[in-house]
């Protein structure tokens, strides 16, 4: 890996050289020679460069991808996090998704969240993840809870009941203990429909 090229193509993006930066991530792409260096660019680059948003694809795709999955399969709790974070990413490169089994960054949070049980940041951020969801299941209250892109069934209502257990556990300074109430509730009048 030559990361001099890397910082070549800063340069030339923040001069608004696009044709020039394109070039110099290609020729970055083609610098690495492994597995681990890629992964050794992929721990600096989150630690120095990502700032929160959709990461340029190529670089996605060829290098930070490869490394994180690489994690993800053997249960790195970072991978697995970091993978979270670029959710932007994963949805819009679906072959890449599935190798992770379309998991959401919801999903993510809460498989780290396994891993690191202590790890205060990661429970409140999924804390955060779930409360919107709920958000968003109630969009269409009091017509509809969605779940997905539709009305809820039976058996989802029973998965959200879950979740709702879930979101509990996790709100253990009772932040969002009212709200949670009334969501539990719209999802009850709301599964009285199917009896």
């Amino acid at each position: 890996m030559n990361k001099d090229l890397y910082e070549n193509f800063k340069q030339l993006r923040a001069r608004h050289l696009r044709a020039e930066a394109s070039e110099a991530m290609s020729d970055f792409l083609k610098s690495f020679a492994s597995i681990e260096e890629k992964r050794t660019f992929t721990y600096w680059f989150f630690k120095n460069d990502f700032d929160g948003k959709k990461v340029r694809r190529d670089l996605y795709e060829n290098v930070l991808f490869p490394a994180l999955v690489e994690g993800y399969k053997t249960s790195d709790p970072w991978s697995i996090k970091t993978l979270a974070e670029t959710e932007e990413n994963l949805y819009e490169a679906k072959q890449l998704w599935s190798q992770i089994g379309y998991k959401t960054k919801l999903l993510l949070l809460r498989q780290y969240l396994e891993l690191r049980p202590n790890d205060f940041t990661a429970r409140r951020r999924l804390l955060t993840e779930q409360i919107n969801s709920f958000r968003y299941c109630e969009q269409d209250w009091p017509s509809a809870i969605i779940y997905g892109q539709n009305a809820a069934t039976e058996t989802e209502c029973k998965k959200l009941a879950e979740e709702i257990t879930f979101a509990r556990k996790l709100d253990k300074e009772s932040k969002y203990k009212n709200y949670i109430d009334e969501f539990e509730a719209k999802l009850e009048t709301y599964r009285k429909r199917f009896r």
